[in-house]
């Protein structure tokens, strides 16, 4: 309960709250009108993106060698690529899906990848990892 508590005290630091619809979590601006500050935000600080970036390919890449990544490592790494996908004009179902993977764990949830769901993992923590320079840019 009180890593539940912690999430919606970093989401609401970030103004951000959790919709879910169906299984696939969204994230979005508790408030709308704080976009454009929170778009500056993010494009003001590459490095912090881009820092979020890698530890989402890497809690990633802890899946794929069967391991189970610190729950703030998840967090982290869900929110950088939701925020990732917030600014693509149309995010890849596979981005969508290393997010929603991740935000199962941040939020308490399992995950039980066989040998195929963590060569997945792999291939998704690659295609994060060559998200990073984008934001370094």
């Amino acid at each position: 309960e009180a890593e539940r508590g912690l999430v919606a005290e970093v989401l609401a630091a970030l103004n951000l709250s959790a919709v879910r619809r169906g299984a696939a979590p969204r994230w979005r601006l508790a408030d709308p009108s704080a976009h454009v500050g929170l778009e500056r935000e993010v494009q003001g600080h590459s490095a912090a993106s881009g820092d979020g970036l890698r530890t989402a390919a890497d809690a990633l890449d802890a899946l794929a060698a069967g391991q189970v990544p610190e729950r703030a490592d998840a967090l982290t790494g869900a929110l950088a690529l939701q925020t990732q996908c917030l600014h693509a004009p149309a995010p890849s179902r596979d981005l969508l899906d290393a997010a929603a993977g991740l935000d199962t764990l941040a939020t308490g949830g399992t995950l039980d990848l066989d040998a195929l769901g963590r060569e997945r993992a792999a291939r998704l923590a690659a295609l994060v990892r060559q998200l990073v320079p984008a934001w370094q840019s």
